[in-house]
Order: C-alpha cells, then sequence, then structure tokens
C-alpha cells in the first residue's frame, strides 16, 4: 500500500494524469507479481541448497554435504518435471490460437 501511494505522488508530480497512471500501473502489477515470484523461487532455491548444504557440510563433512545436496536436487526432480510439463502444455495450446 504505501509502494502504491509513493508512486501515485510520483507520477502526479510528473504532471501526469491519473487515468494513465492507473491503466499502466495495472500493468506493471503483473508483471512486478511475475517478477516477484520468480525471484522468490530462485531465492528459496538458493538458500535452500546454501544453507542447507552449507549446514550439512559444517557438521557432518563433505561426502555428507555431496549426497545431501544430491537428495535435494532428487527431491525437486519430480517438481521441475511438473513445471516443464505445465509450460510445454502451455506453450502448446497458445500455439493451437487457444488462451
Amino acid at each position: 500500500m504505501q509502494l502504491y501511494c509513493i508512486l501515485f505522488a510520483m507520477q502526479l508530480l510528473a504532471n501526469d494524469t491519473l487515468g494513465d497512471f492507473m491503466k499502466r500501473n495495472l500493468r506493471d502489477l503483473r508483471d512486478y507479481a511475475k517478477r516477484t515470484d520468480r525471484r522468490m523461487i530462485v531465492g528459496g532455491l538458493l538458500l535452500l541448497f546454501v544453507v542447507g548444504g552449507g549446514l550439512i557440510w559444517w557438521f557432518y563433512g563433505t561426502p555428507a554435504a555431496g549426497l545431501g545436496v544430491t537428495c535435494l536436487m532428487a527431491g525437486l526432480a519430480p517438481i521441475v518435471i511438473i513445471v516443464f510439463l505445465f509450460f510445454a502444455i502451455e506453450r502448446i495450446l497458445k500455439s493451437a490460437g487457444r488462451k
């Protein structure tokens, strides 16, 4: 909410009309949501692998850390396959002319 108010004030200071600001802001919010989701996923994975692998390495050593990272990758494999299938289906449907 505060970010929205700040953006609104900045647009008014730039002598932009309210209608143009609202239209542009709605498009930007969708793009912002996509970018934020992507960043959250990448950040979570990095946190999981770096902190998780690092803690395993710290307490148990290098061989255990290697096995821990291998197990994390094996656990993420089904999720990656499902996401890939969803993207492939979406691409096929878009090329067929459906939304």
